[in-house]
């Protein structure tokens, strides 16, 4: 069964306005080539720029430090997936917004991971000690510079981008209203079994011909190239830009290389071997099992993990609100034809 979502590849573009913004140089290298000519680009900076002007005191929340991850996706974009298909709306979004503590705090530990209790808790109520560590840190002069500005006076940083979601979520609801049956036109072409041999190298979808399993899938107008699934008790929910069929072909052929500079370096830590001969024999398991098992505080774990993710070691499902992990093991098929070409030739 299939069943079409509105609200979760509605507030992933909403994401998407604030992402391109501050991150729009490594998001066009993402594109097809042939998306990535003057006019597409023209196209899509004509569109975003409908949405009005994005204050440049937003950096810190949507600048992109590893890959695609910024402090909004990691803390705020993706944490209600379990929700998606009852109560996720832009309200419950933004009400995450409305405890300034909670963010200052979140803020701090994802430009400065590795922190003690006893750091986060001494650079919260010391701004010298804080700006100390922001001095020290090998940040750019521009996130330093950020860095330094918001610790200042960060109750109005979160009030410009409470401001700023709601007056591009209005213009969004507008953009959807004209738009939305693109949407319609590309659901009414997708089955299941179409869907399935179209990411067959990507994702495994043969779980959801279970009995009482349903996919439900949500498209993006913006973000035209999304391409997420996330797995629930009765099935999954695949987010998918409604042009995501042309990135399909790029995203197989990444999947079939392997970089050895990142597999290199995944491996170069004992701790991420540890992490990974528990999986081999475990088969799955979370954060706090790492942190259990390794006694790990939890910004080591994040690290350690990351980084396996980033090269492409480790693969995950949801189970609810937690994230499980388990080798990718089509990943390590790659690694060993990548590095048979180096083995000495035999007659």
């Amino acid at each position: 069964m299939i069943k079409l979502l509105k609200k979760p590849g509605y507030l992933f573009d909403l994401y998407f306005i604030f992402y391109v913004k501050f991150n729009y140089a490594e998001y066009v290298a993402t594109l097809p080539e042939e998306e990535r000519s003057e006019t597409k680009l023209k196209n899509l900076n004509f569109t975003l720029a409908s949405f009005g002007e994005i204050p440049d005191e937003l950096y810190l929340f949507f600048h992109a430090l590893k890959s695609d991850l910024t402090f909004f996706s990691k803390n705020y974009s993706w944490f209600h997936c379990d929700l998606f298909t009852t109560k996720f709306n832009f309200n419950l979004f933004i009400n995450q917004f409305r405890n300034t503590k909670t963010i200052i705090r979140k803020l701090l530990e994802y430009y400065f991971e590795n922190l003690t209790e006893d750091e986060m808790n001494e650079y919260l109520n010391s701004n010298d000690k804080l700006f100390a560590c922001i001095k020290a840190s090998a940040y750019s002069y521009d996130e330093k510079s950020h860095l330094y500005e918001f610790f200042l006076d960060p109750d109005s940083y979160i009030q410009c981008l409470i401001e700023q979601l709601s007056e591009k979520e209005r213009f969004l609801s507008q953009y959807y209203e004209k738009n939305y049956q693109k949407i319609f036109d590309v659901f009414n072409e997708t089955t299941l079994d179409s869907l399935s041999q179209q990411v067959a190298e990507l994702k495994d979808l043969s779980f959801l011909l279970q009995e009482g399993q349903t996919l439900y899938l949500s498209y993006s107008l913006l973000d035209k190239y999304l391409l997420k699934l996330y797995q629930l008790e009765d099935g999954a929910i695949y987010l998918l830009g409604i042009d995501y069929h042309l990135l399909l072909d790029i995203k197989k052929e990444q999947q079939r290389m392997v970089r050895l500079d990142s597999f290199g370096m995944a491996l170069g830590e004992e701790n991420r071997i540890m992490i990974l001969q528990y999986l081999l024999e475990h088969g799955e398991a979370s954060r706090k099992d790492f942190e259990k098992m390794f006694n790990f505080s939890g910004s080591t774990v994040y690290h350690h993990i990351s980084i396996l993710l980033k090269a492409g070691l480790l693969q995950t499902r949801n189970e609810g609100k937690t994230i499980l992990y388990s080798l990718n093991h089509i990943y390590f098929d790659m690694a060993i034809d990548t590095l048979r070409k180096y083995a000495t030739k035999r007659s």
